[in-house]
């Protein structure tokens, strides 16, 4: 397996830059939260109005926030955050699984990782049709990808393919 992640070559990732998360949830335009009424296991990605506009209703919401070496829970606060999830999941757009939380402050968990896995069908989709989407056949040939063109999708990552009547 590489050392790399095939998604993220392939477009497939989105990362919320760590500037932009978990410093201050109050000025942040990026947070993990939860409204202060939800379950303790409800946290999501979020997005802080920043127009200074009413559109959004202030909720209470505990967010988490990284000190040095450490990453705390705030108290609840009223706070305009949007949830993300609904707003992407119509365009494929999914937070990586399993869902881990902040560790550290560098350690920001799976949250803020999306992944768009949309159209990639299991034992199906091979590496090289998806690479050809974006790079010509002489760039994938003179790359480090050239040797695994036939993995295949199995609906976590590509996979070197099982061969017929193997296991």
């Amino acid at each position: 397996m590489p050392d790399f992640d095939l998604l993220e070559l392939l477009g497939r990732v989105l990362r919320v830059a760590p500037a932009a998360l978990l410093r201050d949830p109050a000025t942040d335009p990026v947070a993990i939260a939860r409204l202060s009424a939800d379950p303790p296991d409800r946290w999501q990605l979020v997005v802080r109005e920043i127009d200074g506009g009413m559109r959004v209703v202030p909720g209470s919401w505990v967010a988490y926030q990284a000190g040095p070496g450490e990453v705390t829970v705030t108290s609840p606060a009223p706070l305009q955050y949007v949830p993300v999830a609904p707003l992407l999941a119509d365009a494929g757009w999914y937070s990586a699984q399993p869902l881990t939380l902040p560790t550290t402050p560098t350690d920001m968990g799976s949250l803020p990782r999306l992944v768009n896995v949309t159209g990639l069908i299991a034992g199906e989709t091979r590496l090289e049709t998806e690479l050809q989407l974006l790079y010509s056949r002489a760039t994938i040939a003179a790359s480090v990808l050239a040797g695994i063109g036939s993995w295949v999708w199995n609906g976590t990552a590509f996979v070197p393919p099982v061969a017929p009547g193997g296991n």
